[in-house]
């Protein structure tokens, strides 16, 4: 029996479903079929017994709650997780294959460089760090829903070691749409976990963890087209 790999939690804030489902297909040599979509309709037909017991206490501690909001939203929590399990699997196959066919870089510096060298676009999985510009004054949810974008940029630090100007710098930019962003496709709450993650480190050096394809544009300016974001 061959042992499976534990596989690392992840708190998902951006998924692009479409575009991983279309990698997958790539890996599978097949047509992308979306096993999520499926789940989806499978977890809207029925309503698991822990979901009715919060739902029946819900109502009984708060009488005054709509039945149909409680439910609703213990169905919609429900298919997030449903959809971060099926995403993370995802993400495993794919980095497998592209670390077995040495395209997948795990650093950002190196996917820069590759990409840039090479004239091609490269796909990267790695955890590093980026400003959120939107985020670096006050009203950030307001400019990230005013846009429908959350903007990531890199951290712009000075060097001080000797060979500073030897060191290559990039711009990368990364966008996210709140469209894909699981706990904002309705807007970014001033107070969710998202934004108070973000203000807890004022926009600057926040740790994420990233696979994305990363394409150099014009000279020194680096994009990552995200297609899974996570804290």
């Amino acid at each position: 029996m061959t042992s499976q790999r534990p596989t690392t939690l992840k708190d998902f804030i951006y998924i692009d479903e479409q575009g991983i489902q279309a990698l997958v297909a790539q890996v599978d040599g097949g047509v992308a079929r979306d096993t999520t979509t499926s789940s989806k309709k499978g977890r809207t037909s029925s309503t698991s017994f822990s979901t009715k017991l919060k739902l029946l206490l819900a109502v009984v501690i708060k009488p005054e709650v709509s039945i149909n909001h409680t439910c609703n939203r213990m169905k919609e929590d429900e298919l997030e997780q449903t959809l971060d399990i099926h995403v993370a699997n995802h993400l495993s196959k794919i980095t497998d294959h592209l670390s077995e066919t040495s395209e997948l870089c795990t650093t950002i510096d190196d996917a820069c460089r590759m990409a840039v060298n090479n004239d091609r676009s490269v796909y990267v999985a790695c955890d590093t760090q980026f400003d959120a510009p939107q985020f670096f004054t006050g009203q950030g949810t307001e400019k990230v829903n005013d846009s429908g974008y959350l903007v990531f940029q890199s951290p712009n630090h000075y060097n001080s070691n000797d060979n500073y100007y030897k060191t290559n710098q990039w711009a990368i930019d990364m966008v996210c749409s709140i469209q894909k962003m699981p706990r904002s496709q309705h807007g970014m709450g001033a107070t969710s976990h998202d934004a108070l993650y973000f203000c807890g480190y004022s926009g600057r050096n926040i740790p994420l963890s990233i696979f994305g394809r990363v394409t150099a544009l014009v000279e020194g300016v680096i994009q990552i087209k995200p297609f899974a974001v996570w804290l």
